[in-house]
């Protein structure tokens, strides 16, 4: 396969009249949007990040730095992921209101994040420590790759809301790609996660970093799928989107978020969730 590296920048049609608006272009400033903007900043993220503490879920990154994991790791296989949407979430907020307490939270977060990264640029706290499963041994459930897809896009709401700012959750975020295209890219590892969403991510790092590193391994991932590259799991290679080439298929199908299951596995995929997952949660 010959993979061909371009440099990537925000999206502008060629063609039309019409454009997405910028950040700076549009404010909403009243009605039920702006009522929930509002609820969002004043009450949600505290919410959300009072939890993500009391469950443990940011504890963990603070355990790995002590070498604490990996029996008293809370969390379920994606939890990392959930401090990743906590970040992005902020990120959008302190971009729409600067406000000074939530970057201060922001902050504190991404250092403690930051400290358990691995020197390669590795960033999981599920795998790849004594007594836990070596790194990229799951792809179907493991969700690896996954929780890089939201780091990713965490970094990129903050440089697309505050450019240049130094509180290094950017080259967390890089170290973290970089990592991943060596061991994915054309002469790594031959896979896909089981949960799309890192292509997304790549795509929109790739616009953020104008490196075309990023987007060609966004390009790898997506001409990988269909190949039969993950096991095959009871409710069908279409629960992974693995089972035809991407650009073959005219339904989307699987999984996105609990998504559009065939209807002769949906049931039982219900009950399995029922008697294995937590209500609510993310992956």
């Amino acid at each position: 396969m010959t993979v061909t590296a371009a440099v990537a920048a925000p999206v502008l049609p060629v063609r039309g009249r019409l454009r997405p608006l910028g950040l700076g272009e549009v404010r909403i400033t009243g009605g039920f949007w702006a009522e929930r903007q509002s609820v969002n900043g004043a009450a949600s993220l505290a919410h959300i990040e009072h939890w993500l503490e009391r469950e443990g879920w940011i504890r963990n990154f603070d355990l790995a730095v002590r070498g604490g994991l990996p029996g008293e790791r809370r969390g379920r296989e994606f939890s990392d992921s959930e401090i990743y949407k906590f970040l992005e979430a902020l990120a959008w907020e302190i971009g729409r209101t600067g406000d000074a307490a939530l970057e201060s939270r922001f902050r504190a977060v991404v250092d403690r994040v930051a400290a358990a990264q691995e020197s390669d640029g590795y960033l999981n706290t599920k795998f790849g420590r004594p007594g836990q499963a070596p790194r990229w041994s799951d792809l179907e459930w493991g969700h690896e790759i996954y929780c890089v897809g939201h780091l990713l896009q965490a970094a990129v709401a903050r440089a697309r809301t505050r450019p240049g700012a130094d509180d290094g959750l950017m080259e967390i975020a890089r170290r973290a790609a970089d990592n991943l295209c060596e061991t994915f890219g054309p002469d790594g590892i031959d896979g896909v996660c089981g949960h799309p969403g890192i292509e997304t991510a790549l795509v929109e790092f790739a616009r953020v970093t104008e490196d075309g590193r990023y987007l060609a391994q966004a390009a790898l991932f997506v001409d990988r799928r269909g190949h039969g590259r993950l096991s095959d799991v009871e409710f069908g290679r279409e629960y992974f989107q693995d089972e035809l080439p991407v650009r073959e298929a005219t339904v989307l199908r699987g999984h996105a978020v609990e998504g559009e299951l065939p209807r002769r596995r949906r049931g039982r995929r219900r009950g399995r969730a029922e008697g294995r997952r937590p209500a609510g949660g993310g992956a």
